[in-house]
């Protein structure tokens, strides 16, 4: 049996991710960024699971940034990389960035 190893974003779920995801994809649909109760309550459930994450790998859950993707948390290191030099007086302005990384 061949092992695949390049599964990003091919992962199979984990049961336990998929357990803890049910209710929000059937019983409890909300947008977290909305304002009404449905909304609200989902928005917990993102802060909660922000919360315990951060607990596990031992950090502040301010610190950690749901993205929806490769794409968005490049552009989102890319940025702060960027407006730590500006602010750290850094003399480079010139970003780099290779086609191979992701498109």
């Amino acid at each position: 049996m061949p092992i695949y190893l390049d599964g990003h974003s091919t992962t199979p779920l984990a049961p336990e991710a998929m357990e803890a995801m049910a209710p929000w994809w059937h019983a409890q649909v909300g947008n977290p960024h909305s304002p009404h109760l449905s909304g609200m309550l989902a928005s917990q459930a993102v802060e909660n699971a922000r919360s315990e994450l951060a607990s596990l790998i031992g950090s502040d859950a301010q610190e950690l940034v749901f993205t929806s993707g490769a794409t968005e948390a490049n552009n989102i290191a890319i940025r702060g990389t960027a407006l730590a030099a500006l602010e750290g007086d850094i003399g480079r302005r010139d970003i780099v960035v290779s086609a191979i990384e992701h498109k």
